[in-house]
């Protein structure tokens, strides 16, 4: 890679940096406030919303890495797939913090996120075990996706509300 593409690449992470920065402001700015309760990490009204800028950012990168990579590169269907679950996972998710939505409501639209991940192609096809090595999974790799897909987004959402807990998991 020549100097000049990684400089490329470089501004283009920083302005996805700042994309995410400003998105993250706009929310403080113009707050969507979640008020204290019993079971609350905060004492005062905290602003919500703030996985918006790098949700925005994650996305707006992975379309021009669809529109532009040539090496490395996952399947089509798979790539839109992830795409398409992931900007559908974080609408619920920013449909929630503006109001709560039930539990129930949110674990059907993040399953159903994760069948359009499935369909598209996207799924835990074998797994490598140390001194027996590759495992084809057949079925149970769908399940097994699907549970992944779900496992992760509820993990994510149980930290959520923890001021930089998820951000620095993320990272």
């Amino acid at each position: 890679m020549t100097l000049a593409a990684i400089l490329q690449h470089l501004v283009f992470a920083c302005g996805l940096a700042l994309l995410s920065a400003a998105v993250v402001r706009a929310m403080i700015a113009f707050p969507i406030l979640d008020h204290p309760n019993a079971r609350s990490a905060h004492v005062r009204p905290t602003p919500r919303g703030g996985g918006a800028g790098p949700v925005l950012a994650f996305i707006l990168g992975m379309l021009v890495l669809y529109q532009v990579a040539d090496q490395a590169r996952i399947a089509e269907r798979q790539f839109v797939g992830v795409i398409l679950a992931a900007i559908a996972i974080a609408g619920v998710a920013l449909v929630d913090d503006i109001r709560s939505l039930s539990a129930r409501l949110r674990f059907g639209a993040q399953l159903a996120a994760a069948l359009v991940a499935v369909a598209s192609g996207l799924t835990l096809s074998r797994l490598a075990f140390p001194y027996i090595g590759p495992v084809e999974l057949g079925f149970p790799g769908i399940l097994l996706t699907i549970f992944w897909i779900l496992g992760c987004t509820n993990a994510v959402n149980f930290m959520d509300g923890l001021d930089g807990l998820v951000g620095g998991v993320l990272l």
